[in-house]
């Protein structure tokens, strides 16, 4: 192996002199994408027809607490949140590139470019890493195959434009919710305010479907839907049936208004629903819980806390229970108790 020093070779020279392809799997964002010109020619490479792939770890992998111990920080769960906003900023800035999150029982970090070169750091987080260049066509093979194998097992990420506003953060592009993005969110639930509206929608009717209930989606976030996202009924056959609107509410900060609430309650009483629904990765205002509250159809509202819950696979936490008042006033002097625990 060829010892290249850090002085005489760049990884921003490493992408200006790509023609085909560009292949990196990263330990850590930082160690890769540097500095502004790195990314520079990274993007140049792009527009210029080059095929970028780039591999960043999931956030759960069990070397990750390892690795950030050696590179002597005390906060585990900061380093592995900077290292996901890394690679959410390399398929924000990267035009054209494909990003997926990899999981390998060790780091992995190398660079492929066309594929004849293969550039290579320390995996040692605890020492300075120095730049090699291997140009060993068995070497290069092998760390192909490594690479091709870790991207068939890693979640896609679809591609991103640069013309996004460099002030915007990123979303989260997902082709499949698959068990890898529950994973995710499971450990950060903030990052939901990332995904796309249409993903959340879709999120929110797989975990209706992981209860058990039967789901139909109405159409796109972006589409007119009649007020309903999702129709909701019991899979299995029951007693009796029951039908429940739903309305898939995506925020990035703001807290849901009555204005929603009221929209439900129109729906509800000119459709033959049972249950109105309202699901958001924020909050509801103090209002919102006070128009749902008084509303002359049931109206139920579930927050961050209640999906969040729902990514877990805890469909228990915060259910019947809240929803149902202790006592019934069925008429003057007459309170119905309601022996619910």
């Amino acid at each position: 192996m060829i010892s290249v020093a850090k002085s005489s070779l760049t990884i921003a020279q490493l992408f200006r002199t790509s023609r085909d392809t560009i292949d990196a799997c990263v330990v850590v964002g930082a160690a890769l994408f540097w500095d502004t010109e790195t990314y520079t020619e990274l993007c140049k490479a792009a527009t210029r027809g080059v095929s970028v792939r780039l591999l960043f770890p999931a956030p759960d992998s069990p070397w990750l607490d390892e690795y950030a111990r050696k590179a002597d920080t005390d906060d585990a769960v900061g380093f592995r949140r900077d290292l996901v906003r890394a690679g959410q900023r390399a398929s924000r800035l990267v035009s054209g590139a494909a990003v997926r999150w990899y999981d390998a029982p060790g780091p992995c970090w190398f660079t492929i470019v066309d594929g004849k070169v293969a550039y290579r750091k320390s995996l040692d987080a605890s020492r300075s890493e120095t730049l090699v260049e291997e140009q060993r066509c068995l070497e290069v093979e092998h760390l192909h195959l490594v690479f091709d194998q870790l991207w068939e097992l890693s979640l896609q990420k679809s591609e991103s434009s640069t013309d996004t506003p460099a002030n915007d953060e990123p979303r989260i592009e997902l082709i499949d919710i698959s068990d890898q993005i529950f994973r995710h969110l499971a450990i950060y639930p903030e990052d939901m305010r990332l995904l796309t509206p249409d993903l959340f929608e879709r999120l929110i009717a797989d975990r209706f479907e992981a209860m058990g209930l039967g789901v139909q989606r109405i159409g796109n976030a972006n589409q007119r839907d009649g007020g309903v996202d999702i129709l909701a009924w019991p899979k299995e056959n029951t007693p009796f049936g029951f039908l429940i609107a739903v309305q898939v509410k995506h925020r990035r900060e703001s807290r849901i208004g009555p204005g929603v609430i009221r929209d439900m309650a129109g729906v509800l009483s000119s459709k033959p629903f049972d249950v109105g629904l309202i699901v958001t990765n924020t909050g509801f205002t103090r209002d919102a819980r006070y128009a749902a509250s008084c509303a002359s159809r049931i109206i139920r509202l579930r927050d961050f806390k209640d999906v969040t819950a729902w990514i877990r696979s805890d469909f228990q936490a915060r259910g019947t229970v809240k929803d149902l008042p202790k006592e019934i006033l069925l008429g003057p002097g007459l309170r119905i108790p309601l022996p619910i625990r």
